[in-house]
């Protein structure tokens, strides 16, 4: 993931979802944003830097530095608090297939988002491609993906669907890519970045 965001190390915190009108959006941080500095403490861990945030009193305005693209760049961020996003759990019939044949590369198989999830989880038709299987030990269970997750972005590249998902493994293939980024929709309010190690 380091190598990923063009970070020597991995130290800092990595941004995963920036949510409308919230203190980071508004200090125009943005998801894949790596947090360095938070005051004048250097940020080690996402669990260290929540501990920063909610140790801070609301109002107080914080200077923020933090890696871009390989660039640094400071911010200043002013700390309000902000209401829990709403946990909601989706399931899909059959949580774990014993062979995930459509995509054998990741050990998954998606399908086009259905009009139901996408009315769920709030977002545009043909912004992504869902898994509806995942093969028990394949590099897409060890990453920790799940039936019901969206793919939207993988290596940085847009998924409008399950073709174009198609599409990227076969091309991850042949380029013999040992880990891939994903940029998943897991829920409708939580957004991650997930690691995928291709297995030799």
């Amino acid at each position: 993931m380091a190598q990923y965001f063009k970070r020597s190390s991995s130290q800092g915190a990595l941004v995963s979802q920036i949510f409308p009108q919230s203190p980071a959006a508004k200090a125009t941080i943005r998801s894949g944003d790596i947090i360095l500095k938070f005051g004048e403490v250097h940020v080690q861990s996402s669990n260290q830097l929540k501990t920063l945030v909610t140790s801070s009193k609301s109002g107080t305005e914080i200077p923020i530095e933090f890696s871009r693209e390989g660039k640094t760049e400071k911010v200043t961020v002013t700390i309000r608090e902000q209401p829990r996003p709403k946990q909601v759990q989706t399931q899909l019939a059959g949580q774990a297939a014993d062979d995930a044949k459509t995509y054998p590369f990741f050990g998954m198989a998606v399908e086009d988002i259905p009009q139901e999830f996408t009315e769920l989880f709030g977002i545009a038709p043909h912004s992504g491609a869902l898994i509806s299987a995942i093969k028990p030990g394949s590099p897409a269970y060890d990453a920790g993906l799940g039936v019901g997750d969206i793919i939207l972005n993988a290596n940085k590249t847009k998924i409008r669907g399950a073709k174009d998902f198609f599409e990227f493994t076969k091309a991850s293939n042949h380029q013999g890519i040992d880990v891939n980024v994903f940029y998943v929709q897991r829920g409708p309010d939580e957004k991650v970045f997930v690691p995928v190690r291709v297995k030799p």
